[in-house]
């Protein structure tokens, strides 16, 4: 695999992709729900194993959010 600059994005980057705040994309990297390597003070993402992870992204949420103690709750509207 080769990898340009192009393909090494920052969380703001990212999270402009997702439409997700940077806070998100790196608590989300923090947990390992997205792919990310911490350089120094700055996140740093791979675009192929970005485009990876987001294929399996709704079932990574679920285990992390389920490995935290937090509960899927569902909302009812009468």
């Amino acid at each position: 695999m080769s990898i340009t600059r192009e393909d090494v994005l920052t969380a703001s980057d990212v999270a402009a992709l997702l439409d997700l705040k940077p806070y998100t994309v790196k608590e989300y990297a923090r947990r390992g729900i997205l792919p990310g390597r911490k350089l120094g003070r700055t996140w740093r993402f791979l675009r192929p194993e970005l485009e990876e992870a987001i294929r399996h992204l709704p079932r990574a949420v679920e285990l992390a959010e389920n490995s935290s103690g937090r509960r899927n709750s569902v909302r009812h509207s009468y």
